[in-house]
């Protein structure tokens, strides 16, 4: 699944207050989600092995995907995404297809580094309402993301498919909307 397809299907399973109009609830659990990732990987480089378990691994899919369904929020809230009959303007999403991704990471602490500087970037394109920027920040984040993905032994698309497919079993079940403790 590409990214554009991946943003079209989550804003689907968008079910919070004020969808639309709630940029400080995308950005929350953007930031949460981000915190939850970074955690998977601490415990990873804690016990000082090489990839990940593959139960660290599927976890980390888990946490990654759940990362990108709020950077999906986060830019439909803020308005740098719109979509028009459920499809998304292709000119302002991410695009990977020129981005030469490293691939020789050889440590969990790489990949750390990778989403700290990623996430300072972040912090600081925040308040900058320039879509080229934007653009810029969250090309970067799906390169890291990417990057993390392989690391795990999966593709990004793989992240994307099982995040939805999640998603959609969780809205049948009724089980977006509660408080997920």
């Amino acid at each position: 699944m590409e990214f554009k397809e991946y943003l079209e299907k989550s804003r689907t399973t968008a079910e919070y207050p004020h969808v639309g109009e709630n940029e400080l609830y995308a950005v929350a659990g953007l930031f949460g989600e981000l915190g939850e990732l970074l955690n998977k990987l601490k415990k990873l480089m804690r016990s000082n092995l090489d990839k990940p378990t593959p139960e660290l691994a599927e976890a980390i899919k888990n946490e990654l995907g759940d990362f990108l369904w709020y950077i999906g929020a986060t830019g439909f809230e803020k308005g740098y995404w719109t979509l028009a009959d459920g499809k998304v303007d292709t000119k302002d999403v991410p695009n990977l297809s020129n981005v030469q991704l490293p691939t020789d990471v050889k440590s969990t602490e790489e990949i750390i580094i990778a989403w700290i500087n990623v996430l300072g970037v972040l912090h600081m394109s925040m308040g900058v309402g320039q879509k080229e920027i934007i653009n810029n920040v969250y090309t970067s984040i799906l390169a890291v993301a990417t990057v993390t993905a392989i690391y795990c032994g999966v593709t990004l698309s793989d992240v994307l498919d099982f995040n939805i497919n999640k998603l959609h079993a969780r809205q049948i079940a009724g089980q977006i909307k509660n408080l997920g403790v």
